[in-house]
């Protein structure tokens, strides 16, 4: 499963540099360059549905309607070595 969520985010940030492929938020429209992801578990939670974009922002305002704690972790794509 890592190795999709890879290839996913990989693929989003090649597509939105060179393609100018850009995802909106749902919520509040604001272009989505930066690509983050959560377990489809929290996903169906919060958002009540399997599919969309929506900016961290927005997400956290979601989860905070529906009292589920949210914990952010910023990782690097790839190892940069």
């Amino acid at each position: 499963m890592a190795l999709f969520y890879f290839v996913r985010k990989f693929t989003k940030k090649i597509l939105a540099k060179y393609f100018l492929v850009i995802e909106y938020c749902l919520r509040c429209g604001v272009k989505q360059p930066i690509v983050w992801r959560t377990d489809d578990v929290t996903w169906c939670n919060v958002t009540g549905s399997q599919n969309g974009v929506f900016c961290p922002k927005c997400f956290d305002l979601l989860a905070i309607k529906k009292d589920i704690p949210l914990m952010w972790l910023a990782k690097p794509m790839w190892n940069s070595e």
